[in-house]
Order: structure tokens, then sequence, then C-alpha cells
């Protein structure tokens, strides 16, 4: 089965109406940061998620499902993975590079709050530092995904620090999202297909 195909195939089944009652497993991902409209709209998944809603979804799949990414206040920044929070969701490429953009687009002015890679990813082990997102991992209730902006190295920004132009660059570029709904990455077209290709 091609991979269209099959990107088809689970859109169709996970917008489908859900029972009432039958949920195994409560999921609490949540983020009250505001991201400025509409200058930052480009970062939103397929999903119409903020990156800071995005990011919440990549940590709590290695957090029982549960996380809430605040807002910022003026001054601060997003705390850097450390001794207890270290974990592959939170040292992967795409948390890093969705914390960043989330950190952006509350405020400009937040930009002297940014962090480099290597110092966000300083208390990371070093094979959690290699990935898009782990492998073995899904995205709660398979609800979010990562554009493909967030999926770029983040050692190829200049100076290692996330580069918002260049992210917008590729957001523009209409690449593929890439979607945690299996414990394998799938990566699947911006525009899915309304219609089944040959098989």
């Amino acid at each position: 089965m091609s991979s269209s195909v099959l990107c088809l195939l689970i859109t169709i089944i996970f917008s489908l109406p859900r029972v009432r009652g039958i949920s195994p497993q409560v999921f609490n991902i949540v983020s009250n940061a505001t991201c400025l409209e509409p200058d930052y709209t480009w970062m939103n998944n397929t999903e119409h998620q903020s990156p800071c809603l995005a990011v919440a979804y990549v940590i709590a799949a290695c957090d029982g499902d549960t996380w809430t990414q605040p807002a910022l206040p003026p001054g601060y920044s997003y705390d850097s993975p450390n001794g207890t929070t270290a974990t592959p969701c939170y040292c992967s490429w795409s948390c890093y590079n969705l914390m960043m953009a989330c950190t952006l687009c509350q405020s400009p002015a937040y930009a002297s709050d940014l962090k480099t890679w290597p110092s966000f990813s300083q208390n990371c082990p070093s094979n959690y530092k290699d990935e898009v997102f782990p492998q073995g991992y899904v995205l709660a209730n398979n609800a979010s995904s990562i554009p493909y902006w967030a999926t770029i190295d983040p050692t190829t920004w200049p100076s290692e620090l996330f580069d918002i132009t260049q992210a917008e660059s590729y957001a523009n570029q209409s690449k593929s999202t890439f979607l945690h709904l299996l414990p394998n990455p799938l990566i699947c077209p911006q525009a899915i297909p309304t219609t089944f290709p040959p098989i």
C-alpha cells in the first residue's frame, strides 16, 4: 500500500466521530500561550494548532500524555530539558524548534529569550538529540502533527539558533507534514487527496 493511501486511511479513521464513554485514556495537553495573529499563522500545523500547543503534544508523548505549555512572561525563557525532564521527546529537534517558535510568536520582543540548540540540549543524552521525534512514541490521540519547518536539524540553523526567517521560508515551500500516528513516523503530503489513487 502506498504511503499516500495509508495517510488518507489514517486521516479518515481518525476523523470519524468518537463514541462517547469508550475512551481508554484521558489526555490533558493544553497551552494558554497565545500567538500574535495573523503574523504567525504560518507556524500552525495542519490541525491549525499553534507551535505552543504542538510542542505540548510533542513533550506529552513522553510524559504520560499530559503537558501544559504556559504563556511566557516578559523577561523569561522556557526551561531547557534537565536531569528530570530530559526525555527523548523533550530533547528532540521538533521540541526545540516548536518551543523557540512558541517563544517568538508571543512577542517579537522575546527574541532575546531564545536559546541556541547547544544550550537547550546540553542536559540531553547524546542518543536523544539526533531525531525529529523519537521512534516508538505517538502524539496523543493522534490529534496533532509536526510541521515541516519544525523538523529541521537545529545544528543547521545559523549559529545553531532557531531562525524564524528560514523557518518561514520552509513553511512556504508546502513540504510534507510529519505525522506520528503510528510507532514509526509517517510523512504525509500537506494536501491529502480526497480520492484513492490506484493501489
